[in-house]
């Protein structure tokens, strides 16, 4: 069995206490095997007992922020490709109300072009007469 204590300030690193190596994680959480000495360690500065609840406790909150900002990103990405979507719909409305313009404006010069004509062919009837 082996018991965990905490210290920060050795976070990473390997150490030798008394006749034993303990190599302490990121998190400043080591492993010592005898119970005699984690009760000795225990007695100096910046060592702590590990607390299983806590670092369970914190882990899960850990992976509830994780979950909350991959939700966040989620979100962000879903906005932007909402507004993508619009911006694209907003500028094929103007294309087609640009195109329905030219359109009018085309039918509009043909009906005079045709008026036109009419005014040329009742002019050359009535001076034919």
């Amino acid at each position: 069995m082996s018991f965990k204590v905490v210290n920060l300030k050795l976070a990473g690193k390997l150490v030798g206490i008394s006749m034993e190596d303990v190599q302490f994680d990121a998190n400043g959480v080591g492993e010592i095997q005898s119970e005699a000495m984690y009760h000795e360690v225990l007695t100096f500065p910046n060592f702590f007992a590990f607390d299983a609840e806590a670092e369970a406790k914190a882990k899960e909150e850990e992976e509830l922020a994780a979950k909350l900002a991959e939700e966040a990103r989620a979100a962000e990405e879903a906005e932007a490709l909402r507004l993508q979507e619009e911006q694209e719909k907003a500028q094929q409305a103007a294309i087609e109300a640009a195109e329905a313009a030219e359109a009018a404006k085309k039918a509009e010069e043909a009906k005079k072009a045709e008026e036109s004509s009419k005014e040329v062919k009742k002019s050359a009837t009535s001076s034919k007469k």
